[in-house]
């Protein structure tokens, strides 16, 4: 058996068997492997993440692949040549014998264009291999990618953390506070959002967030994702306060600030003046005027031009944060759905005068009008966060706070469905999340089919060439050399041009016969 197998080519032999193993090895190793890596699973279906070395790289997997693919390209190179020998063998043995001249211009050296002067169907599956083996040299590097692994499911509320965006505390990560910060034209905002009104009007409600950190990594893995959470959060509603109302140089315990007044007024003003006032710990009270007649009239009252109020409340909200690895606070562009709001937490007793000592607070706003206020809805959001926040400073104990894990913690209220109601999951509990990332190497489970077939196929064809042994006749050069001249070879017709090495062999050469 050894002896048999040595005639074969022991190299040729194993690069059949190690490469086919190879691809069959990947290919298991894919189709068979986990449907999710540390609670997640791929984003793509057609993908498959390695039950084992989906840590290493692209380039890793690959060269362990082409490895397999430059066995079997030489594996495949000499199984051609042994069919060839062992097809030419067959015929030589025939009593009419092999047709020399066709044998001659099949040889992969031969001087001839195509081989329609050899044995074309031999020649054809000749090229066929070498089509094939460039196509799979190339294709296989797409087989092999590295994939976004995808997450969605409930994590544990103890990770994450919310804590007051009060603007007595430091800034946040090194950030300016949201009472400060966010505005109604940032995509980014980490503790408000403004819904129902229009560009330049102030909004018809505002809502105060807790702000999110996310701790010991629940969410380090995701490059980008969705949290939603069940949250109770403070909710400021304007309302139009009707009547005529006049304003003096005299502010009388009111604050005031000056900005541009062309989106303020109706008519064409230079320069509007605002002022605000807490008459109730929950209430902030905002009015405008138009500054021209103090041009002319130092002490004349000006006529207010609107007076608007915003009532707080708590509320139970479902809460939309976009993360980014670890940094989980920035709000989505979707507004918390309140599914309650009956959640009931004590507001302090008093007016401006009896909240926080610290009455400089509410004199945050002064500056930010004067900077970004040229619109009423810029403007009165930087006020009513200001003074939503120094409500908040007056609690003991923070009321904004996660609700539990179920999409309506109340039984009255709005009833809203939360955005989680749209998943139709059984398995939903606040906080949610679904994002992608923790990036995996992996198959497409096409590929790890070809890789399949492609392996067994070699496989199959190693037993074969074992079982079909030594062709009798073989293509080293030194045989025919002791073939023709032990008469086996009988010549037909006289071949001197064969001796340039650049033409073919005539068809009628002769007969080879073993």
């Amino acid at each position: 058996m050894f002896s048999r197998i040595r005639r074969l080519g022991v190299l040729s032999l194993a690069a059949l068997f190690f490469g086919g193993a190879i691809l069959i090895f990947t290919a298991v190793n894919g189709l068979f492997g986990p449907a999710t890596v540390k609670g997640r699973s791929t984003i793509d279906d057609r993908m498959r993440v390695f039950q084992y070395g989906s840590q290493s790289s692209v380039q890793a997997w690959i060269a362990i692949v082409g490895v397999g693919f430059g066995l079997l390209s030489y594996g495949f190179n000499e199984a051609y040549t042994h069919l060839f020998d062992w097809w030419c063998s067959r015929r030589a043995q025939r009593g009419d014998g092999l047709e020399y001249g066709l044998y001659l211009n099949s040889q992969p050296r031969a001087p001839v264009l195509y081989g329609r002067r050899g044995f074309t169907g031999l020649i054809t599956l000749r090229y066929l291999f070498t089509t094939a083996s460039i196509a799979a040299s190339i294709g296989y590097k797409f087989g092999i990618s590295e994939t976004s692994l995808y997450f969605e499911g409930p994590v544990d509320a103890q990770k994450l953390s919310l804590s007051s965006p009060s603007i007595s505390k430091p800034g946040y990560h090194g950030e300016f506070s949201p009472c400060i910060a966010d505005n109604t034209d940032n995509d980014q905002n980490r503790g408000f959002f403004y819904s129902d009104s229009k560009k330049a009007e102030p909004p018809d409600t505002i809502t105060m967030t807790g702000l999110l950190e996310c701790l010991d990594g629940p969410t380090d893995s995701v490059s980008f994702g969705l949290l939603r959470t069940g949250e109770v959060v403070m909710v400021a509603e304007k309302t139009e306060v009707e009547g005529d109302f006049t304003m003096t140089r005299d502010t009388d315990g009111w604050r005031r600030s000056y900005t541009d007044g062309h989106f303020w007024l109706a008519s064409k003003g230079s320069r509007v003046v605002v002022d605000w006032t807490v008459p109730q710990a929950d209430v902030v009270m905002i009015q405008w005027a138009d500054y021209a007649p103090w041009l002319e009239d130092p002490d004349k009252d000006l006529t207010v031009e609107r007076r608007i109020s915003y009532k707080m409340h708590f509320a139970v909200a479902e809460v939309e944060r976009v993360v980014e690895g670890w940094f989980c606070s920035s709000l989505s562009y979707h507004d918390p759905r309140v599914i309650s709001d009956d959640y009931k937490a004590a507001i302090p007793e008093g007016d401006d005068n009896s909240l926080v000592p610290d009455l400089e607070i509410m004199d945050w706003p002064v500056p930010l009008i004067s900077y970004w206020g040229q619109y009423p809805r810029r403007g009165v959001s930087s006020i009513v966060q200001v003074a939503m926040a120094r409500l908040l400073s007056n609690f003991d104990t923070l009321p904004l706070k996660f609700v539990p894990g179920v999409s309506h913690p109340f039984e009255s209220g709005k009833g809203n469905q939360s955005h989680v109601d749209d998943t139709q999951t059984e398995y939903f509990a606040f906080p949610y999340l679904n994002g992608n990332g923790l990036s995996g190497t992996g198959i497409w489970i096409s590929a790890a089919r070809v890789f399949m077939g492609l392996g067994c196929f070699s496989v199959v064809v190693g037993f074969i060439r074992i079982f079909v042994g030594p062709p009798v006749l073989t293509s080293w050069m030194a045989q025919h050399i002791y073939l023709a001249q032990s008469g086996a070879l009988t010549v037909s017709v006289s071949q001197k041009g064969l001796i340039t090495g650049y033409d073919g062999a005539d068809k009628a050469f002769g007969r080879l016969r073993l």
